[in-house]
């Protein structure tokens, strides 16, 4: 009977009247009433999201024009439903045309699905397990923009030669959305991301 308040099945300390999982030592509470205890739901004010996920959804999207800007970039990204596109997910975002001196410097790099005038867009949030400044590279032929928590860190907006734009960011503890927008107007393409937390290289 786990109306008698005394009555702890599973020795955790809270009481089985009180307890969401009173058989799961390690679990006690439900704040979204989603069947997944806070301690192991990522998000446990939202019952539509539990586990946390390192791979990023992208989108390449072909277009039929040259794309020479962000905002051309992100206008193809936004109507991808009228254009060639693919969409999946991947844990690295590391992609290059294998053309001299477009090389990926922090291994190997997959093809690209396209060859000249389209865009890219990449998304997913990371996880930081403390707090500090993080360091974010992208190597980039041609423009590029990354914006993390919905503030852009990198605007690098020209077409141009392989180059790397570099950004510094404090980030807590904790989940942060990370979104990549890339495009290549023509000639050499590679497109690299990767971050530092100190000296520790982490792809992400």
């Amino acid at each position: 009977d786990n109306s008698d308040p005394y009555l702890d099945t599973d020795n955790d300390g809270v009481a089985d009247m009180d307890d969401a999982f009173p058989d799961d030592p390690t679990e006690s509470t439900d704040s979204d009433g989603d069947g997944v205890g806070d301690n192991s739901d990522v998000y446990p004010q939202d019952p539509d999201r539990q586990q946390y996920s390192d791979l990023y959804t992208v989108i390449f999207v072909k277009s039929d024009v040259v794309v020479d800007s962000l905002s051309a970039a992100q206008q193809l990204v936004n109507n991808s439903s009228e254009y060639q596109s693919v969409t999946f997910e991947t844990n690295r975002i590391a992609y290059t045309d294998g053309s001299s001196g477009n090389e990926t410097i922090f291994g190997a790099g997959a093809a690209f699905p396209y060859a000249d005038h389209f865009a890219m867009y990449a998304s997913r949030e990371i996880y930081v397990a403390e707090d500090g400044d993080y360091s974010f590279l992208i190597r980039s032929d041609d423009g590029v923009r990354l914006a993390v928590d919905g503030q852009v860190v990198i605007d690098d907006g020209e077409p141009h030669k392989v180059a790397n734009s570099e950004a510094a960011v404090y980030l807590e503890e904790g989940l942060h959305e990370v979104e990549l927008l890339y495009f290549e107007s023509s000639g050499g393409a590679v497109v690299e991301f990767a971050g530092v937390h100190g000296l520790s290289l982490i792809h992400i």
